[in-house]
């Protein structure tokens, strides 16, 4: 690699380990809180200096792609691979750019085989760019996943010209390809049909004679691997016999072997229950009780792959199930099983070595801020948040503290003005007159610390090391309608929604995004025309708050609620806003500080 390409990829090493809030929380909060201030500032050193490596060499680079000598491509693919390795994947985006352009390039050249590595390659990057959204909805991301598929289906397209390629390098691209068109399908028919299509392929001894040197078995495990992962669609009634075959077969291909080990994986042993369950040959009963001893033998401490499924993404599936069988919520041993299940996973999640931070990770993290059951007797979803918000992303915690403390202002001034303001809001509308303000500032609270909940779901460490690109800049306006879907989900958090939803979304109606969100149709609109002004305030990073009113007041019943600005005419709010926008970060910082130092002490 070229020296500007092994820099960045320093740095964005560096960025990362700087990012984690956790390191060295057993010191001193004065030396814990130094350091911080110092990683931060470090930070947004490598951030600059890595976008002046982007758009002073990459950039270049790519942009006369068609004369760079093989050398320049051999680099360039050795940076890509460095950058996305399917484990740790230091950066994504940067790799989907590259291949991108590779891709392009070999098109002009008529380079077949080296199109259909590319595009291969460039699936693969989409695909991992896209995990990051996985939680939200699928009509909500429906875009991102259709242009992922249409990569690879156009990779398998090339399986027509199988016998003439002739190259089995190329040849397997052209296999895997044809199988991962499966990870970018949602219906579950659709994902059975591609897996099967797959599976007849690596089964067929005409291809396998074609091409002898691949590694035919492991293609047929890994489709195997995801036929069976629509074990959860046997249960449906609206397979056909040959679909059940299909997911049956496979199932039994990938979880009989573990299931008859000595020691079986919990990765494999719980699939292989889920589809006794889901075949109907075992009950729910039955079934409850075989994770409650997955999820009680895996240690709290294992950090791997097994330890981040049986402490993780199991304890999400056995509250799924508890929802969708609320009779055995009555059962007072499940309920508190149940919480101490998700006290676990809090405590695995909360102390899991930042050196075994990977992509499986955050997947699961995602998995919990999406997928979590709030009932009566657990932990309250807004806890579980805000405690893996200032594990993993602690600079957006102190971004929504000083968020916080503006919108508090705000509400107060508002209030002032016009004590109703906020009536139109239920709760607020039937609180008694003297709780209103405590009410209403509580409410603020939560909007505040909430409000970009679903950053949390569309963005990785790694982004927040270089400028968004255009693809990525997509996924970040995913996030109000992300933080929308899952507050909407929790009693504690869902009177937020609305907030998160509609704060990019202009007064006005027509500038901001996204287009759904029509302010006149929420009863939280006052709160909502309150934080969209925070919010703005926030992204313009000053501590001079009337350099900003000149360009508030210019969008006064544009962007912003001219009910809302009209408060800024009052010299004693604008006194409490300045003094809240310089208000010292360190109080924020010792929240995080001691949080941490708890999970760490137990």
């Amino acid at each position: 690699m070229l020296p500007y390409q092994e820099e960045y990829i320093r740095n964005v090493s560096e960025a990362v380990e700087l990012s984690d809030y956790a390191r060295d929380v057993q010191t001193s909060f004065e030396q814990w809180y130094e350091d911080r201030v110092r990683a931060n500032a470090r930070i947004a050193e490598l951030k600059q200096r890595n976008t002046q490596l982007l758009n002073e060499n990459l950039f270049p680079t790519l942009d006369a792609l068609h004369s760079a000598s093989q050398q320049t491509l051999d680099e360039l693919n050795a940076f890509a691979d460095a950058l996305l390795d399917w484990k740790i994947n230091l950066d994504p985006g940067v790799y989907v750019i590259i291949h991108d352009a590779l891709l392009s390039l070999y098109r002009v050249r008529h380079d077949r085989n080296a199109i259909i590595r590319e595009l291969y390659k460039l699936g693969m990057g989409l695909y991992y760019q896209r995990r990051a959204i996985m939680g939200i909805k699928f009509d909500t991301a429906r875009s991102f996943y259709f242009e992922n598929e249409m990569v690879f289906a156009e990779a398998a397209s090339y399986f027509r010209h199988f016998e003439e390629i002739g190259d089995e390098e190329t040849q397997g691209y052209i296999l895997r390809s044809i199988a991962n068109i499966a990870l970018c399908v949602r219906d579950h028919k659709r994902k059975i049909a591609a897996s099967g299509k797959a599976l007849q392929i690596i089964r067929d001894p005409h291809y396998r004679e074609i091409a002898p040197g691949l590694p035919w078995d492991r293609y047929l495990r890994s489709v195997h691997q995801q036929m069976s992962a629509n074990r959860s669609s046997l249960s449906r009634g609206n397979l056909t016999q040959e679909e059940l075959s299909l997911v049956l077969d496979s199932c039994y291909e990938v979880f009989k072997p573990e299931q008859l080990s000595g020691n079986p994986s919990v990765r494999w042993l719980w699939p292989y229950y889920e589809m006794e369950y889901n075949c109907g040959y075992v009950d729910i009963s039955t079934t409850l009780s075989r994770m409650e001893k997955l999820i009680e033998d895996t240690p709290w401490d294992q950090y791997d792959i097994s330890g981040l499924y049986g402490c993780g993404q199991l304890p999400l599936r056995y509250g799924e199930l508890l929802r969708q069988h609320p009779e055995f919520l009555e059962d007072h041993e499940r309920r508190v099983f149940l919480s101490h299940a998700y006290e676990k996973m809090e405590r695995h999640l909360m102390t899991y070595p930042r050196e075994k931070l990977s992509e499986t990770f955050y997947f699961t993290i995602s998995l919990v801020f999406t997928d979590y059951f709030e009932t009566d007797g657990v932990p309250p979803y807004r806890d579980l948040a805000l405690h893996l918000i200032m594990r993993l992303h602690g600079d957006l915690y102190i971004r929504a503290c000083r968020a916080k403390v503006l919108l508090q202002c705000l509400c107060k001034a508002l209030l002032r003005t016009d004590p109703a303001f906020f009536d139109d809001i239920p709760f607020i509308h039937q609180a008694a007159p003297e709780e209103k303000e405590s009410v209403v500032l509580d409410y603020a609270q939560d909007c505040a610390l909430f409000y970009d909940h679903g950053l949390h779901q569309t963005s990785l460490p790694q982004v927040r090391t270089r400028d968004l690109f255009q693809n990525e800049y997509r996924m970040y306006q995913l996030h109000p309608l992300a933080g929308r879907d899952t507050l909407s989900r929790y009693s504690s958090l869902c009177r937020c929604a609305d907030v998160a939803w509609g704060h990019h979304r202009a007064y006005n109606g027509i500038q901001g995004y996204p287009d759904d969100y029509e302010r006149t149709s929420s009863p939280y609109r006052q709160m909502t025309d309150a934080v969209a002004l925070v919010s703005w305030i926030i992204e313009r990073n000053t501590n001079d708050f009337s350099a900003l009113l000149p360009e508030i007041f210019a969008q006064e019943g544009k962007l912003f609620s001219p009910l809302v600005t009209a408060c800024l005419n009052d010299t004693r709010t604008l006194e409490e806003l300045q003094a809240a926008l310089t208000a010292d970060d360190a109080p924020y910082y010792r929240e995080i500080w001691e949080n941490l130092r708890q999970w760490y002490n137990e």
